[in-house]
């Protein structure tokens, strides 16, 4: 009887210790930017469709765009025609299509880009 009391005591110990871990990982994961369910979702085609609207875009490319689904922050790559002087006319045209407003990623989902300014960026590429 000794013997199982002391099985299941420390059994016990064990299982506290791993909760304790549990809820160490759990905090740690909320502390990141953005937590656990922070994703980037490829919203390329998109971002291509909108840059296409541009008129002063004409040889431009988006190599490639991808936004964070928890925050709105929207990242990409721009493939420039080479000695091009408009990057900055059509990088902020591309922004005002983009901020605030939603973006379709691969998968269908509709995200919405952030209304910071801040949180869109592209780099040019030749």
């Amino acid at each position: 009887m000794a013997n199982d009391k002391e099985v299941i005591q420390k059994l016990l110990k064990i299982a506290e210790n791993q909760q304790k871990i549990i809820t160490k990982i759990a905090q740690n994961l909320a502390t990141q930017p953005g937590g656990v369910s922070s994703s980037w979702g490829d919203v390329t085609d998109d971002v291509a469709a909108k840059l296409a609207t541009i008129p002063a875009a004409k040889g431009y490319k988006i190599q490639n765009a991808e936004i964070g689904s928890q925050s709105g922050s929207l990242r990409g790559n721009i493939l420039t025609p080479k000695n091009d002087t408009n990057f900055y006319d059509v990088l902020k045209a591309l922004k005002s299509l983009l901020i605030g407003n939603s973006v379709k990623t691969s998968d269908g989902e509709s995200v919405k880009v952030s209304a910071n300014p801040q949180d869109v960026s592209f780099t040019g590429m030749s």
